[in-house]
Formats: structure tokens, C-alpha cells, sequence
């Protein structure tokens, strides 16, 4: 499960908005009863922003999600890498309507520059458009995966708002590290290998206990 979860980190190093798996192991029981289960949890912390340019593109820093318009209903979001259709509608890469507070905003795909202040309030030109729909949940653990960047929430989570600091012209890059994860990946492997070895050991020695004598 660890091996998962780091092979799954390195493959989205480059994935706007990734957030990283986390092996957690519990244990339950106790001495010869003992029993150990590893499960992947998401890492919520902060990426790093990288400065685009694409006024177009927008980074949250802080707690929250963009709220995303599916045919299966909403899906939530840390990758601000949107664009416009020839409709003015705010979409992201897959083609899924940015929502807003409060109604839909209504952009001129060919117009006046587009602003985005840090409350996620849109102008174009003199007119304000509205501002762009961002939430949160009281308990993350509770989303479900959908791909590398985006989750569903299950029926009865409910949204809260949410006031990150949006930033116009950036996107939140992976919250991973390509050397911790390889750290990682070698002691692990380290782990699996000595495990491998005392279960090997055992063995021989049941094969010497049971040997006709």
C-alpha cells in the first residue's frame, strides 16, 4: 500500500491541484492478535503557486474547492486551470461549467480584460460579473477521488463556504516532492525486503522443526 501511494505521487508530480496520498497504519489488538491495516488518506496541505500569466488561470491559498457543473452533478476542485467556450462560459479543461454564487456569470468571450480579485470576484471591463463559486467541507476524509485532481462529495455531506485568497494568473502545483517520495519508496522497499526475510526464516526453521528425526 505504501508502494501505491508513492508510485501514485510520482506519476502526478505534474498534475495541477494533485493532492498526495498518505499511507496511515492503525492497529488493532492486541500481542498475537495484533492486526495491522494500512489505508490511503489525501494530504490537504498547500502547493506551491506557480505564476502562469493566463489571466484565466486561478490558485487557491488556503482551504477550499471551485465547484465544478458535471452531467452526474457537482465535483470539486484545487485545479484552476479554466478557459472560455465560445459562449463565455467558464469551463475547465474537460469542458465542466465553473458554478458561481449566487447564479451563472455571463462573460464576452471576445471583450474587455478579464480581473479576478482575491475574494474570486470577476470583472470584465467596468461590469462585474459575479464571483466564482468556492467551498468547503467540514470533513475532507468524506470526498470521494475522482481522477487525480478533482472529488465527489457522497449524498448528505454538505458544502460550507469557504474564503481562500484566490490569485489570478497562477496554479497550485502538486503538494508533492519527487526526492521525498523516492526516500520514501527505498525504505519501504527496505521494509518489504527485511519482512520478506523474517517470513523466509520462519519457514525454514518449521521445515527443520518437522524434519523426521
Amino acid at each position: 500500500r505504501r508502494i501505491e501511494a508513492i508510485t501514485q505521487n510520482l506519476a502526478n508530480l505534474g498534475t495541477t491541484g494533485f493532492k498526495r496520498f498518505l499511507p496511515v497504519t492503525n492497529t488493532t489488538g492486541q500481542g498475537a492478535k495484533a492486526t495491522a491495516q494500512t489505508n490511503l488518506v489525501t494530504d490537504w496541505s498547500q502547493g506551491e503557486l506557480r505564476r502562469t500569466g493566463n489571466p484565466l488561470d486561478l490558485a487557491l491559498d488556503g482551504q477550499g474547492f471551485f465547484e465544478l457543473q458535471t452531467p452526474k452533478g457537482p465535483v470539486y476542485t484545487r485545479a484552476g486551470t479554466f478557459r472560455l467556450d465560445e459562449q463565455g462560459v467558464l469551463q475547465n479543461e474537460d469542458g465542466f461549467a465553473v458554478s458561481w454564487d449566487g447564479g451563472s456569470g455571463a462573460l464576452q468571450a471576445v471583450g474587455a480584460p478579464i480581473v479576478v480579485d482575491p475574494r474570486g470576484v470577476v470583472r470584465q471591463g467596468d461590469a462585474e460579473v459575479g464571483r466564482v463559486k468556492v467551498v468547503d467541507f467540514d470533513d475532507k476524509s468524506s470526498l470521494v477521488r475522482i481522477g487525480s485532481a478533482a472529488w465527489a462529495a457522497p449524498r448528505g455531506l454538505q458544502t460550507k463556504p469557504a474564503d481562500p485568497t484566490v490569485h489570478q494568473g497562477a496554479l497550485e502545483q502538486a503538494n508533492t516532492n519527487s526526492m521525498d517520495e523516492l526516500v520514501s519508496m527505498v525504505v519501504a522497499q527496505r521494509h518489504f525486503e527485511n519482512s520478506t526475510t523474517v517470513m523466509r526464516t520462519i519457514d525454514q526453521t518449521y521445515k527443520r522443526l518437522n524434519q523426521p528425526k
